[in-house]
């Protein structure tokens, strides 16, 4: 709820175990197109086909990426995979290069292993939340003995910013208990659900109490033993310089 408005989510896509899944709380976008925005509307579902096939990096380019989630909490591993569509024997000895971009625009090496069809390797520094761009190379010895590049492809996943409140979202009554306690000078208890309306009328039947703030400034200099003080000290260094002589 914000500033009076609930927002409620749009699309909302999950990826239960090896599967994807995706909602949309909405009918009518066949209104696109009669509102000119026919292009729109076939890039918007073509996307998510794409998407829910793990096709989504699919194109001309030979070289994949398949990442075990596009939500990785913070802290916790990522498992990569990368490979060629189209493998034989001539790609046998294809070599992979990876890295990750972090959000803070770092770049870590990641070091995949395995076979021409899939390399695999897991990233683990995680604990920046923001995007993070994995980016693999494909290359293969030529004739010359020089590396050459069969392809590359990139991908993306998001470590959501951590909510230290929703943490633990569930009561710790024992906590509650030792902080009643140490307020218990102050008429801090514990007391059970169920003890609330026991409670809401003991509140009720209490006189109200009401406070009324004064304030008041002390100033020494304007009082009379201050202003005697000073007429004193004035006419004791008047006498003085009269008896020694001074002007």
């Amino acid at each position: 709820d914000s500033g009076g408005v609930v927002r409620h989510p749009l699309v909302v896509a999950a990826q239960p175990g090896l599967g994807r899944v995706l909602a949309m709380a909405g009918d009518s976008t066949w209104r696109w197109v009669l509102e000119g925005q026919g292009e729109a509307h076939r890039r918007f579902w073509r996307q998510v086909i794409l998407w829910l096939a793990k096709q989504e990096e699919a194109g001309d380019n030979q070289v994949y990426i398949e990442l075990g989630s596009r939500r990785v909490a913070a802290g916790a591993k990522l498992e990569v995979a990368a490979g060629l569509r189209q493998s034989s024997a001539e790609q046998s000895e294809v070599k992979f290069q990876a890295s990750v971009t972090l959000p803070t625009g770092e770049t870590r090496e990641l070091a995949l292993t395995g076979s021409t069809d899939l390399a695999r390797g897991v990233f683990r520094e995680t604990l920046t939340a923001g995007d993070y761009v994995v980016q693999v190379r494909a290359l293969r010895e030529d004739s010359t003995g020089e590396l050459a590049l069969l392809g590359d492809a990139q991908a993306r996943f998001l470590v959501p910013t951590r909510d230290l409140e929703l943490d633990r979202p569930a009561a710790e009554p024992d906590l509650l208990a030792r902080m009643a306690r140490s307020t218990s000078a102050a008429g801090g208890q514990v007391l059970a659900p169920e003890e609330l309306p026991q409670l809401l009328e003991r509140l009720a039947e209490q006189p109200i109490e009401e406070k009324q703030e004064i304030v008041s400034r002390y100033t020494p200099w304007s009082s009379w033993p201050f202003f005697m003080l000073l007429v004193v000290l004035m006419s004791t260094e008047w006498w003085l310089r009269r008896k020694w002589g001074m002007p």
